[in-house]
């Protein structure tokens, strides 16, 4: 009775290249409709690469007004969300790093 989509935001995905280093900036929006008959408390968690090395940054842009564990790469929602309504929740995040460099498992 809760559905909850996660989108890439096609319109924020950019690659640029700035000197010696390449930066990958991505967007999602969340999306969640309570179908119930009655209003829903919950809390929303995704999360946003964090990395292991010094010369990989990596930037929130955007945390849509959520709570943020840096540490951990984490963004948090809590929301009330009335019978048959919806909340949408976007964050962007940016990516920079050495042109030499690969990185993966950035989505």
């Amino acid at each position: 009775n809760v559905q909850v989509t996660r989108t890439e935001l096609k319109d924020y995905k950019a690659k640029k290249f700035i000197g010696s280093n390449r930066t990958k900036t991505l967007a999602y929006e969340i999306a969640i409709k309570n179908n119930k008959t009655t209003s829903i408390n919950l809390i929303v968690e995704d999360q946003y690469p964090i990395s292991q090395n010094s010369e990989i940054e990596v930037e929130v842009l955007e945390n849509g007004n959520a709570k943020v564990d840096d540490r951990k790469g984490l963004l948090t929602w809590k929301d009330t969300i009335p019978a048959n309504g919806s909340q949408k929740h976007s964050f962007a995040y940016t990516v920079k790093y050495p042109k030499n460099e690969t990185i993966t498992n950035v989505q």
